[in-house]
């Protein structure tokens, strides 16, 4: 665990690298985020192949403290899968993810965000509403297409 204030001043927003797929589904497992390991390396790699996606890490010197992924449909952006080292919850790091998620969405032509969180995740909820972001009261409903 890192002391708070150990990484203020050296919070780093990075894009992922082959070194921390590990380090990032086992902060997506300690979150809740990840069901199936073998999935989550299959999609790492999908999203670093795309050019309207990317998947940000959040680093306080070397260590992983938290991941955003960010993607973009040609108009609007999406940010899902944000999490945060629990031990470090509620020090700025979500939302610096989030604010440097959208500057790189915004780059490329998105004209509104959406942050998709799973629904029955109350703080989730109201991180979400603390950065301006408005329930849409919209459901998500997926279709598997192809075995993982």
């Amino acid at each position: 665990m890192i002391a708070p204030d150990f990484f203020r001043d050296r919070l780093r927003i990075e894009h992922i690298e082959e070194q921390d797929v590990s380090a990032v589904i086992a902060l997506w497992q300690g979150c809740g985020l990840v069901r199936s390991q073998r999935k989550a390396v299959y999609e790492i790699s999908t999203l670093r192949a795309c050019p309207t996606a990317t998947i940000l890490v959040a680093r306080a010197n070397e260590a992983l403290v938290g991941v955003a992924v960010a993607g973009f449909d040609g108009r609007q952006g999406w940010l899902s899968n944000v999490a945060v080292d629990p031990c470090l919850h509620r020090n700025g790091i979500g939302r610096a993810l989030v604010k440097h998620g959208e500057q790189w969405l915004q780059a490329l032509g998105a004209s509104s965000i959406n942050v998709q969180l799973p629904g029955d995740n109350k703080v989730a909820v109201q991180f979400c509403r603390g950065l301006g972001y408005v329930d849409q009261g919209l459901k998500t409903f997926a279709r598997q297409l192809a075995q993982v």
